[in-house]
């Protein structure tokens, strides 16, 4: 009984941390158009492109809307 409170608990606390933010986007880095300190990243979803710090990906949806 109490694996099942805990697992229910933890499927809670997890829907309730999920910003649904990036839910759609699948950003990919295309390093040849990258400029000096940034990455260029394009979502193979919607075609949204987005230049961020070196290595990091977008943290949400630029797709428009």
């Amino acid at each position: 009984m109490l694996l099942i409170v805990a697992v229910i608990v933890v499927f809670i606390v997890l829907a309730l941390l999920n910003t649904g933010g990036t839910a759609a986007c699948r950003w990919r880095e295309d390093r040849t158009v990258d400029t000096e300190g940034l990455s260029y990243w394009r979502c193979h979803v919607c075609g949204a492109t987005e230049k961020t710090a070196k290595g990091r990906p977008p943290n949400v949806c630029r797709a428009p809307r």
